[in-house]
């Protein structure tokens, strides 16, 4: 495809300068026929369960936690706990952490995802039931506000679910789905209930507060997989992961620009000095919003499954990412004497230029790359914690191969062989081992292999390593 160029906003490059096969916005450009390859194949891999994708689907959180007796009932009250629980999604956070608590409200006061009983609440009864929620959920640490994983802007929050509720009552007959009644595409049906880019008094009262195109686009996936309304074409639900994947996979190319020391209300969440100097991208809506803008017409361009594409990329950056050792960072707590609280900062990331000896890994280290069929793609490590501290992708460096890597078992490649997926409390990971039933050797063949093992176990326990 020939590339492609706008001629509004900041400073593209020249004419002799564009290349065949991108496509540029106002601040990123995209590697089309990069993303043409790796879509594809994780789309197809995600689809059919190979390798590492063998049965993810089982532990994706919104399957995970939605409770049983709201999927036996499906049409409004799923509906509607989907709605709720999209609106919960805003921040930078932990998707596990937080769907677990909304499902810890939900099975304590479901009135409050019940439109017209929500929305003859106050904010205020709002909050103090998701407080008292956190504070069973979490007995010891439950953040700044006492909300726990909900804590970023909880009176906003609470403020929001009323009156979202309110709306949804008012002018969508409480139900989500009358939204979708008539044919439209994504960007008409966003139209319909933004609220955000429009100033009073021209405020669409039809519309919900807090929900920008990536929650709009959550809300959608989660209805269209569960069957709630009819499939339409979507754009990639871009997250942290899918972002972070796009990044390192080379599809994606941004500006980056020294991390600095940042202007936070709390000193105590300043950036150590030891990071400004590394380079990043501020993750801002107007970046997600290219991202979903360029996915949505190049998946519909392409005939590819935004509902595989994205839950393979997702997948990939939620546990073989960061499994990666050159993808970790370590924290230390400081002290905010104003607030009496206590805060975890991202203080260092791992070198990546002492990766080339065996010595600077760790003892013991499970090597989760090698079951990834991208990371000849992958050039660079972008680490999740000061994306969660400031909302900022680092780049710590170039993605290194590990050098203790073991050789392919009975001449099947890694990357096509099923492994263990373990439930940690507010993840996913790699247990480091291969499935029992798979025994790799010379009386195995590759067609014996099984297509859809998965152990879940669970750790529990806290460490300040990302």
């Amino acid at each position: 495809m020939a590339a492609t160029r706008k001629t509004t906003g900041a400073a593209m490059p020249r004419p002799s300068q564009l290349l065949l096969g991108m496509h540029y916005t106002k601040t990123v450009s995209f590697d089309e026929e990069r993303a043409r390859t790796v879509f594809r194949e994780v789309g197809d891999r995600y689809r059919m369960g190979v390798g590492f994708f063998s049965g993810v689907r089982r532990i994706q959180p919104q399957h995970l936690y939605t409770p049983a007796e709201l999927k036996e009932l499906g049409g409004l009250e799923l509906a509607n706990w989907f709605f709720f629980l999209s609106i919960s999604q805003r921040g930078g956070l932990n998707s596990d952490d937080s769907i677990r608590l909304t499902r810890a409200v939900w099975d304590r006061r479901p009135d409050l995802f019940n439109p017209p009983q929500a929305a003859a609440l106050s904010p205020r009864e709002i909050r103090r039931a998701i407080l008292g929620v956190a504070a069973e959920f979490y007995p010891k640490i439950s953040g700044a506000t006492g909300g726990g994983s909900l804590s970023f802007k909880l009176r906003e929050f609470a403020r929001h679910w009323r009156l979202n509720a309110a709306a949804l009552d008012a002018h969508w007959g409480g139900d989500v789905r009358n939204v979708f009644t008539e044919p439209r595409t994504f960007e008409e049906y966003f139209l319909l209930i933004d609220r955000g880019s429009q100033k009073p008094p021209k405020q669409n009262p039809r519309g919900f507060y807090g929900m920008r195109r990536k929650i709009f686009s959550l809300l959608i996936f989660w209805l269209i997989e569960f069957e709630l309304v009819s499939y339409f074409r979507i754009p990639l639900v871009v997250d942290f992961h899918v972002l972070r994947a796009l990044i390192q996979l080379g599809v994606l190319q941004v500006n980056w620009k020294p991390l600095g020391r940042g202007n936070p209300k709390i000193e105590a969440r300043l950036r150590p000095r030891a990071l400004r100097q590394y380079p990043a991208v501020h993750v801002h809506e107007t970046l997600i919003n290219q991202v979903i803008g360029w996915s949505c017409d190049f998946l519909i361009r392409e005939n590819l499954s935004p509902f595989d594409v994205g839950n393979g990329l997702w997948n990939l950056s939620r546990v073989l990412c960061a499994s990666y050792y050159g993808n970790k960072s370590e924290s230390v707590r400081r002290f905010d004497p104003e607030a009496r609280k206590w805060h975890n900062v991202t203080a260092k990331l791992v070198n990546s230029a002492k990766l080339n000896r065996v010595s600077a890994w760790p003892k013991n280290y499970r090597d989760l790359c090698r079951y990834c069929p991208f990371e000849r793609y992958c050039g660079l490590a972008i680490p999740a914690g000061p994306y969660y501290d400031w909302g900022q992708n680092v780049n710590a460096g170039e993605h290194v191969v590990y050098p203790g890597r073991e050789a392919t078992l009975g001449g099947i490649p890694w990357y096509d062989l099923p492994i263990n997926l373990t439930r940690r409390r507010n993840n996913t990971v790699w247990d480091g081992r291969l499935p029992k039933a798979t025994v790799i050797g010379k009386k195995t063949r590759e067609k014996n292999l099984p297509t859809d093992q998965l152990t879940l176990t669970t750790r529990r326990g806290r460490r300040l390593v990302r």
